[in-house]
């Protein structure tokens, strides 16, 4: 309420255009504001943006979007996006992003995804050699609680079951990670996941043995 107008109407459009994974405060990841309020901004308004973009291979371009929302992780924010060169949705890490500008165009993307969905669904599929799916007996809400900001899609079968999908490069920290969770779970992919728990579980009663 003491805000200069001109900087309440931008701490509204971040408040309006920033959707947090669950467990995330959005001051957990460093960003510049000023990226962030004019990328807020421009979500709001529906204004288009064009950006240069490095992309996690090296390859830098210059992109033209429809900016629908920002999403903040653990560790990173990023712009949800329709892209309009490649015809598509995208999700931007805004520590790749440079030179954003505003166009004074104004156009509403159709059929925006939910924009925190999209974004886990890529970090949890995008960059590892294995895609877990596993059915964890408990409510979604008490697993999502537990697993915060990591990337993992939580997905409720039931009032007291969930479905998990996560990513890692190595199958032993994808059991390591549910069985530190706590709770009963049942690997269903991959179908080597379900070996490498027998195989830990193994370890561990030899280690608590001795």
């Amino acid at each position: 309420r003491v805000l200069p107008a001109r900087l309440r109407a931008r701490v509204d459009a971040l408040r309006a255009a920033v959707v947090p994974l669950p467990g995330v405060r959005p001051d957990d990841a460093a960003v510049r504001p000023e990226t962030l309020a004019l990328l807020a901004l421009a979500c709001r308004d529906s204004e288009r943006i064009r950006f240069g973009y490095t992309d996690g291979e090296g390859t830098q371009s210059s992109r033209h979007v429809e900016p629908f929302r920002l999403v903040v992780t653990a560790r990173r924010w990023y712009l949800v996006a329709h892209d309009l060169d490649k015809g598509e949705w995208r999700s931007f890490r805004l520590d790749r992003l440079e030179r954003p500008q505003p166009t004074g165009q104004r156009s509403r993307p159709a059929d925006p995804p939910d924009a925190a969905r999209f974004v886990a669904e890529g970090i949890a599929a995008g960059a590892y050699r294995y895609q877990a799916r596993v059915l964890v007996a408990a409510p979604a809400d008490v697993v999502a609680a537990r697993i915060p900001g990591l990337g993992a899609v939580v997905e409720a079968v039931s009032e007291s079951a969930c479905l998990v999908i996560s990513g890692s490069n190595y199958l032993d920290m994808i059991a390591l990670h549910f069985a530190a969770l706590d709770l009963p779970f049942t690997p269903l992919e991959p179908p080597e996941l379900r070996a490498r728990c027998a195989a830990l579980s193994r370890r561990l009663g030899e280690a608590a043995g001795g």
